[in-house]
């Protein structure tokens, strides 16, 4: 027995049980805007218009040779309300018997070799979505980039029909159902949408994993494994599975894969990525395509992006696909202050007229590294249906018909 404790403190001594090294992280933004819809005004404050509030908990042991294991625990905050989890990433919800979603933007346990690559597996990030946000095109989540983005890329198994012109959002009567033979219409689906469904208005879904795994957007996280290899000269590239809720005999809703290179060499830095989901019958339903580059010279910063989000399956006919396209230019007046100029458009494929276009300029002043203050000015122009397109990340849709609406916001952040 002796022995036995002599040989584990030797052990202990010269390491042989090392300790991981545990990281407290997170990123805390709140942002106050005032927007305008139809003369109509409109505030608040929210905790991801500026950038995504969150606290996560990550850690690391070298295992030698090069190799090491890792985890990361990420939860998303809503500082208003002091809650963790969100619509588009999992409900915080805990009453009816629902598990408080805590962790909603990464749960992972992996391991990594400065040779091979790494391995993460549990809740990971969509890497396709992850090169998207890259991409951004005013610094902030709001008034560009991220916003149309969010928006045609995490439609939702409800919402489908909600934000291009394929059947544009018109509340109907009662009587106004009845007159084209829909006896059980639902108020967010235009008369004629129900009449040539003859009355069946349940849109089909991306299956049961959607809200366990995704919440509301679909193409964001969700359960699975991700290979990421080393950087070899300047190229990056992911590969990633997502699982679903299954059972024998049951198709593979919501389950897919995703893949994301990255080439960056001297200012230059190229994007791509590609990712689906299935849907209720394991067929592929909703899929995205981003391509981007960005180049840096001296003070100046140049970004552009594309996205394609197509509809397919059980699906097709029910939505039109999506582009996002996006410019931006940035300046460094100095270390501490940068201004940003951007332009981003959302269109329908199907019908070129139906369109959100948003101009906008943002600055910031950083005190630190971790520590800056923000603001920023943008308008959105609507045509045709496609006219419910919010500039505030997160923020209240504007009303059904507005041509247009505007935007300022100010903002606070820290990192830590």
């Amino acid at each position: 027995m002796k022995k036995t404790l002599v040989a584990i403190a030797a052990l202990a001594a010269t390491g042989a049980f090392a300790q991981s090294s545990v990281t407290i992280y997170g990123n805390l933004d709140q942002t106050m805007f005032r927007g305008t819809d139809n003369g109509k005004t409109y505030s608040d404050i929210a905790s991801n218009a500026g950038s995504t509030s969150t606290l996560g908990f990550r850690g690391k042991e070298d295992l030698g040779a090069g190799l090491s294991a890792n985890f990361n625990l990420l939860g998303e905050l809503s500082m208003k309300e002091g809650q963790m989890g969100s619509t588009t990433s999992g409900n915080a919800a805990t009453n009816g018997g629902q598990k408080p979603n805590i962790f909603t933007r990464g749960a992972t346990v992996g391991i990594a070799s400065a040779t091979y690559g790494s391995l993460d597996v549990g809740r990971v990030t969509d890497q396709a979505w992850v090169t998207q946000g890259t991409l951004n095109n005013t610094g902030l989540n709001s008034l560009g980039w991220n916003a149309l983005t969010a928006t045609s890329t995490n439609p939702g198994d409800n919402g489908m029909s909600t934000f291009t012109g394929k059947y544009a959002y018109t509340p109907v009567t009662a009587a106004a159902a009845a007159a084209v033979g829909d006896g059980t219409f639902q108020n967010t689906r235009s008369a004629s949408y129900n009449a040539k469904y003859n009355g069946v208005v349940t849109m089909p879904t991306l299956g049961a994993a959607n809200t366990a795994q995704t919440g509301t957007a679909p193409l964001n996280f969700g359960g699975g494994l991700t290979y990421t290899t080393p950087n070899i000269n300047g190229l990056v590239g992911s590969i990633q599975s997502f699982g679903t809720t299954n059972s024998y005999g049951t198709a593979k809703a919501g389950g897919g894969l995703a893949y994301s290179a990255n080439y960056t060499t001297g200012g230059l830095r190229l994007a791509y990525g590609n990712t689906y989901r299935n849907g209720s019958n394991g067929e592929k339903a909703i899929s995205m395509d981003v391509y981007g580059a960005e180049y840096k010279m001296g003070a100046y910063t140049f970004v552009g992006g594309i996205t394609h989000t197509k509809f397919s399956g059980t699906f097709d006919g029910l939505q039109d696909n999506v582009t996002v396209k996006g410019l931006g230019i940035g300046y460094d007046v100095s270390p501490q202050i940068e201004v940003k100029g951007a332009w981003t458009q959302m269109q329908d494929d199907t019908v070129a007229d139906y369109k959100t276009t948003i101009t906008a300029v943002t600055a910031r002043y950083k005190f630190s590294a971790r520590s800056s203050v923000y603001a920023g000015y943008g308008k959105a122009d609507n045509k045709g249906a496609n006219n419910k397109q919010s500039i505030f990340y997160g923020g209240t849709q504007p009303s059904v018909g507005a041509t247009s609406n505007t935007g300022l916001l100010v903002g606070i952040k820290h990192a830590f």
